[in-house]
């Protein structure tokens, strides 16, 4: 399904990658409740580490970034899914982008 979802997001003109991504896992809802209520939510870390998680070839400061966001992102997507999906994917990206904001303006 994540593949699906990647090349929905390439030819696409949105520039949100966490709303599009948020988009994928609404619109697989049924799935990935499947998958949690089967305790496979590992499933959905290692697809999101696959998209936006660390490369190989990557230095070691731009590794650990990639790692710490696709742990992040997984945490938000992991408690949405848990909560049941209810709010729509723009409003969830919404949310990631207030708190970045918010992080910012305390450093």
């Amino acid at each position: 399904m994540i593949k699906e979802w990647g090349t929905e997001y390439e030819n696409s003109e949105s520039p949100n990658i966490v709303a599009s991504l948020f988009g994928h896992y609404k619109k697989h809802k049924d799935s990935y409740l499947m998958l949690y209520r089967s305790g496979l939510s590992y499933l959905v870390l290692d697809n999101i580490k696959a998209v936006c998680g660390p490369k190989p070839d990557q230095e070691d400061l731009p590794a650990y970034f990639s790692d710490w966001f696709a742990g992040a992102l997984f945490g938000w997507i992991d408690e949405w899914i848990t909560r049941g999906m209810k709010q729509e994917p723009e409003e969830m990206a919404r949310l990631l982008e207030e708190v970045d904001r918010r992080s910012k303006a305390m450093s």
